[in-house]
C-alpha cells in the first residue's frame, strides 16, 4: 500500500502542473462526430493462420478516427483494437468498425479457406521508409490468401529518379525526394503501396511526447521519432527501461505491462542519436466486453425498466472496478469522498459533470478516449455480457457474495473495491457499494430494437445504476434503474470508465 501510494503522489506531482484546452462532446472524445466510415477493403479471403490488417477511415476528414473493431464469429476470424483480423478455421465472419462519436459502420466480409484459390489482396510489411542516397531495402509483399494459386506480383515508382525498384521488391535511393513503391498482384490486380522518404542523415532526434501515461494493458501509445534538419531520413530502434512496466515495438508502439514507470529510447542506428519517453503505467484496469445481443429490462421490476427490448452493442471495454480515491487525487490533486478510508475505496460524491472532468483529464493526459459506459453497455456489462448466466445481481442471484448494500456487512459505509466476488466477465462491485453514472440522458424504454443506443437525445436528469452501500436488494438488481441531476453529488455516487 506504501508503494501504490507513492506511485499516485508521483504521479500527482506531474499532472499537476498540466493542463487542457482540447473540448470534449458527450463522450469527452475530441473531434466532431463521423458521417461516414469506411474500409481500405470490403472482402478477403485467408488462410487459416493468416493475419491482415483492416484500415477504416472516418468522414469528414476532421472527425474523430477511433473506432471500435468486433467479429461477429471469433471463432473463424478474431480482430484486435489495431483490426488485425487472423483466421482462426474455416468459415465466414464479418468484421465490423464502428466509430466511437457518430455510431457510423463498415463491414469487411473474410472468408476462410483451406482451398487454393484466387488472390484478394496483398500488403507490405512497411507503409513508410526512410532511406538515405545509395541505400537500398528489400520489400516483401505478403499475398491473400497465403495459398493463393498465382502469388506472382509486379513492382512499380512513381518516381523512380528518387527511389527505383527491381522486380523483386529491391528499392535503391537515388536523390533527396518522395516516392511511392507500389506492387501489383498478377491475380485479380489487387495493389499496396510503400511511401519512400529519401534525405539527409539527421544531425538531432525528438519524439512527439517526452512524456506518456496509460492505463494498464492499453496498447496504444504511439511514438514517433522526428528528425533534424526537416529533409533528414533515419531508422531507428526502441528499447524500454523496465519491460515489466511498458514494452515498445519495432514500430514505437508502447504497450502499458503494470503500474510504474518506464523509460522508452529511440536510437538512430547509424548515428546512434537518441531520444527518450518516460512513460507511466496508471492501475487502470479494463475488461474487455465482446459485442452481442441482450434483453434489456425487466418484466417484473419497476415501471421504467419496462418495456424489455433487444439490444444490439458492438465490443468496448469497462473498468474492471469502480474509480478508486487514489486514482481520483491522483488526477485531480483533492479527494471529495465522504469515506476517506483508503485508498483502495470508491470516489464518491461526485457529480456526472465531475465525472466528465476527470474523464477529460485523463484522455488529455493519455491521448486516449475514456468516457462512461451507456445505460445499455453498463447492463450488458453487468448481467456478464455473452457469459451471462442470468443472474438477478451481477455475478450471483446471492446479493451478500457479489454487493456492498445497505445490511449489516456494509457498515454503513462504501467498502474497498473487488473484496467481494466478480461477476461472469470478472467485472466487480457492478451491484452494491456506489451507484454509477452512465452517459446518457434519463429516458422511457420502448418495445424497439436497439444497436449502440445512447439514450434520448437530452433531459434534465443523467442515469445512474447498480445500487449502493445505502440502498436495498432491489436496487442492486442489474435491470433497476434511478436518475438525477449532473450536477448532483451524494456519499453513494461514483463511477467506472469505458472504451473506447
Amino acid at each position: 500500500m506504501k508503494n501504490k501510494l507513492f506511485f499516485y503522489l508521483m504521479l500527482f506531482v506531474f499532472v499537476a502542473g498540466c493542463n487542457s484546452d482540447s473540448n470534449s462532446d458527450d463522450f469527452g472524445v475530441d473531434g466532431v462526430a463521423a458521417t461516414d466510415v469506411s474500409l481500405n477493403i470490403n472482402a478477403i479471403t485467408l488462410a487459416p493462420g493468416d493475419s491482415y490488417t483492416l484500415t477504416a477511415v472516418a468522414e469528414p476528414e476532421n472527425a474523430n478516427q477511433n473506432v471500435s473493431w468486433a467479429s461477429s464469429a471469433p471463432g473463424v476470424v478474431t480482430v484486435d483494437y489495431t483490426g488485425r483480423v487472423t483466421a482462426v478455421s474455416t468459415g465466414v465472419a464479418y468484421i465490423t468498425a464502428t466509430t466511437i462519436s457518430g455510431n457510423q459502420t463498415a463491414t469487411c466480409v473474410v472468408t476462410v479457406d483451406t482451398a487454393n484459390g484466387n488472390v484478394t489482396a496483398v500488403s507490405l510489411e512497411w507503409k513508410t521508409v526512410r532511406l538515405r542516397v545509395g541505400d537500398d531495402i528489400t520489400l516483401t509483399p505478403s499475398i491473400f490468401p497465403s495459398n493463393a494459386e498465382d502469388p506472382h506480383v509486379t513492382w512499380d515508382s512513381d518516381n523512380s529518379d528518387v527511389a527505383s525498384v527491381t522486380t523483386d521488391g529491391v528499392v535503391t535511393a537515388h536523390a533527396a525526394g518522395i516516392a511511392e513503391i507500389i506492387v501489383t498482384t498478377r491475380d485479380g490486380g489487387h495493389t499496396a503501396s510503400c511511401t519512400v522518404f529519401v534525405g539527409d542523415a539527421p544531425t538531432n532526434v525528438t519524439l512527439n511526447t517526452t512524456t506518456l501515461i496509460l492505463p494498464i494493458s492499453e496498447k496504444k501509445g504511439i511514438l514517433v521519432a522526428i528528425f533534424a534538419p526537416s529533409n533528414a531520413v533515419a531508422n531507428v530502434t526502441w528499447s524500454s527501461d523496465n519491460t515489466a512496466v511498458a514494452t515498445v515495438s519495432s514500430t514505437g508502439e508502447v504497450s502499458a505491462i503494470t503500474a510504474g514507470m518506464a523509460n522508452i529510447t529511440a536510437k538512430t542506428v547509424d548515428d546512434e542519436i537518441t531520444a527518450t519517453c518516460v512513460v507511466t503505467v496508471l492501475p487502470l484496469e479494463m475488461v474487455f466486453v465482446q459485442g452481442g445481443t441482450f434483453t434489456m429490462g425487466s418484466s417484473s421490476g419497476s415501471s421504467d425498466e419496462r418495456p424489455t427490448h433487444q439490444v444490439t452493442l458492438s465490443s468496448y471495454s469497462i473498468g474492471k472496478y469502480p474509480v478508486t480515491q487514489a486514482q481520483w487525487v491522483a488526477l485531480m490533486g483533492s479527494n471529495p469522498s465522504h469515506f476517506r478510508k483508503g485508498d483502495d475505496y470508491p470516489v464518491e460524491s461526485v457529480s456526472w459533470d465531475d465525472a466528465y472532468e476527470f474523464i477529460r483529464r485523463l484522455n488529455a493526459l493519455t491521448d486516449l478516449n475514456f468516457r462512461l459506459p451507456t445505460e445499455a453497455e453498463w447492463e450488458y456489462a453487468a448481467r456478464g455480457g455473452n457469459q451471462s448466466e442470468g443472474f438477478i445481481y451481477s455475478g450471483s442471484n446471492n446479493i451478500d457474495e457479489v454487493a456492498w448494500y445497505y445490511n449489516i456487512n456494509s457498515a454503513l459505509s462504501t467498502a474497498p473495491v473487488g473484496t467481494k466476488a466478480p461477476n461472469e466477465l470478472g467485472i466487480y462491485d457492478m451491484s452494491g457499494n456506489v451507484t454509477e453514472w452512465c452517459n446518457d440522458w434519463y429516458g422511457a424504454y420502448n418495445a424497439n430494437a436497439k444497436t449502440n443506443p445512447t439514450g434520448t437525445a437530452g433531459g434534465a436528469h443523467r442515469i445512474l445504476r447498480g445500487g449502493s452501500w445505502t440502498g436495498s436488494n432491489n436496487l442492486c438488481r442489474v435491470s433497476y434503474r434511478t436518475f438525477n441531476l449532473p450536477i448532483a453529488r451524494n456519499n453513494w455516487y461514483g463511477f467506472r470508465l469505458a472504451l473506447p
